[in-house]
């Protein structure tokens, strides 16, 4: 299930397969999080983008700031 990306890798499970690989478990956390950032900027991106955008456009801010 981890494979086909159906289940998300847990601490216990990157802790095991680090120890088993030799990797070390920070590896296979460090590859979940980058995954899920990617799901997430592909999912939501653009709706992230308008949010910041109307919440900057009421806010005063030195125009070198903005986007």
């Amino acid at each position: 299930m981890i494979l086909r990306g159906e289940r998300a890798i847990t601490t216990e499970t990157a802790l095991r397969l680090g120890r088993y690989l030799g990797t070390g478990s920070a590896f296979r956390t460090n590859l979940q999080s980058g995954c899920e950032i990617s799901v997430v900027e592909s999912e939501e991106s653009r709706v992230i983008e308008d949010e910041i955008r109307a919440a900057v456009s009421r806010v005063q801010m030195p125009r070198e700031w903005l986007p």
